[in-house]
């Protein structure tokens, strides 16, 4: 997967004019469109993906990732990530059944639209391709968690379902990840460089969800 970088800092997915990205997670009818990576080829009349099928893609995916990250967590510079998504009440796990059973619960959880749904699963797994995360059977419930939280702010536009959205999380998380570090952590992720530079369009994304799809 390529992860693409902006000059101009971290572009906010709300208000973006991209109404053929947006209807990848609306329509019912299927008409392939797509022209190499053209996403404005794209027909406006896309399948709706049931996005509990890309959630089951990028579980594998991120699994295969928390596998490699063990033997690598002690290579990272940032020790302070490590610290930061340690949760001594939730270590171990990270199959990939773990991490679809997790992020399932956790997107239904904010009682999202479809479209909203898809569009932070999406920006959940781009950014979690990121080669600075720990991500390991001390650290994966944590930094999905805090992927989903962070990406809540930069994908849905209504004010009032981001709000309710990220309470629902807090609430669900609260007997094993307190408020306050869930708010740390937010910090911490969203402060990265590897973070602030993605290309997180909805036509990036768009193109994102075309990989998982296949």
């Amino acid at each position: 997967f390529e992860v693409l970088a902006t000059s101009d800092g971290l572009p906010s997915l709300i208000g973006e004019a991209d109404t053929s990205a947006d209807n990848l997670f609306e329509n019912e009818d299927v008409v392939e469109a797509m022209s190499g990576n053209n996403i404005s080829e794209v027909s406006s009349h896309l399948f709706k993906p049931r996005w509990k099928r890309l959630v089951r893609a990028a579980s594998r995916l991120l699994s295969e990732k928390l596998e490699k990250g063990d033997d690598t967590l002690e290579l990272l510079e940032e020790k302070r990530l490590c610290e930061a998504f340690t949760a001594t009440d939730a270590i171990g796990g990270g199959s990939a059944e773990d991490v679809f059973k997790l992020f399932e619960r956790s997107l239904e959880i904010l009682a999202l639209s479809d479209k909203d749904t898809g569009f932070v699963l999406l920006s959940v797994y781009q950014s979690l391709l990121a080669p600075d995360l720990p991500i390991s059977a001390m650290t994966w419930r944590p930094v999905l968690l805090t992927a989903i939280f962070v990406a809540i702010d930069k994908v849905v536009e209504d004010e009032v379902q981001r709000t309710h959205a990220k309470r629902r999380m807090e609430l669900d998380a609260a007997h094993w990840w307190t408020t306050s570090r869930m708010h740390t952590c937010c910090e911490i992720f969203a402060s990265r460089e590897l973070y602030r530079t993605l290309d997180t369009s909805r036509s990036a994304l768009a193109r994102l969800y075309f990989d998982l799809r296949d």
